[in-house]
């Protein structure tokens, strides 16, 4: 086993360790990062590291996942994709999809984790989770986890047969998950509660000339991540939701014939009434002067 020597990040402070072997405590560690330099890439599956985690206050952390990860929250408060996390909670990343992170300005996040991959990683969360999407949900085993985790982070282990002990631990984390009733799909699929939460913000804040990259932001995602989402479940990207909901609105007014169409293009959300006629004209294949004529 290997305790990397890590620099500070702009997220998280970091300590240097020099000691392999032999940690008693991690409670005044800022970071630590441990790995299985031993690991046989070619197993089906396998860990990378397993590590502990103090934020800093207010920080955000956005990238795309290379391998999968639970992180187990031992303290403080932050936002997982939109989802408020807190102590107790677990929350996984999947490969190839982009997430973020925030850690709590007044009570930052403290936490455990593990990243694994390999051929079966896959149909082991689908088998544990029953989904393979990134989740954030409140686990009661959550103390146990760190638990397990932290016997590999303080060496509890040795250095013999590290990979199969480390396996081991892995299944041990899984097992706790396994032992829960496993909630429906739904209830934890943070995508669809990311999607339902910038509709809302479609829904109700199109007349403020709200952005696709303004709604990303206030629900902690990067905006490419949100055009997957909605792609998923309308269709449609988060750009066209928005238009066609001012577009839909614009002919409501236009309808009651008493608003010009630059006082509609206004109350629609659109600065620049050439802007709003182009686009109008473009959904419509009339102006929204012809239109108001015409109806």
């Amino acid at each position: 086993m290997n305790l990397y020597h890590l620099k500070r990040t702009d997220n998280a402070e970091q300590i240097r360790i020099s000691t392999p072997l032999g940690l008693e405590s991690v409670e005044d560690c800022r970071f630590l990062l441990v790995g299985d330099a031993d690991v046989d890439p070619s197993a089906p599956l396998h860990i990378s590291h397993f590590g502990y985690e103090a934020w800093l206050p207010d920080k955000k952390l956005e990238k795309i996942s290379s391998r999968y990860m639970l992180r187990y929250v031992q303290e403080g408060k932050g936002i997982y994709c939109g989802v408020p996390i807190s102590k107790g909670y677990a929350y996984l990343t999947v490969p190839g999809v982009e997430y973020s992170i925030t850690s709590d300005a007044e009570d930052p996040l403290k936490h455990f984790w593990v990243t694994f991959e390999g051929s079966a990683a896959t149909e082991t969360m689908r088998e544990v989770f029953g989904r393979v999407v990134p989740f954030a949900e409140y686990f009661s085993n959550a103390d146990q986890a760190i638990s397990v985790i932290e016997e590999i982070v303080c060496g509890r282990f040795g250095k013999v047969n590290e990979h199969y002990l480390h396996i081991s631990a892995f299944y041990r984390l899984l097992a706790l998950h396994s032992a829960l009733p496993r909630p429906p799909a739904n209830i934890h699929h943070y995508d669809f509660s990311v999607y339902l939460k910038a509709m809302d913000y479609i829904e109700y804040e199109y007349n403020e000339g709200i952005t696709v990259s303004e709604i990303a932001k206030r629900i902690h995602i990067v905006p490419s991540y949100l055009y997957r989402i909605f792609i998923k479940y309308s269709g449609i990207s988060p750009q066209q939701a928005l238009m066609q909901k001012r577009m839909q609105m614009a002919t409501i007014l236009l309808d009651q014939h008493i608003y010009t169409v630059g006082q509609v293009a206004e109350m629609v959300g659109y600065s620049d009434a050439l802007l709003f006629s182009k686009i109008f004209k473009k959904h419509y294949g009339v102006s929204p002067t012809q239109y108001q004529k015409e109806h």
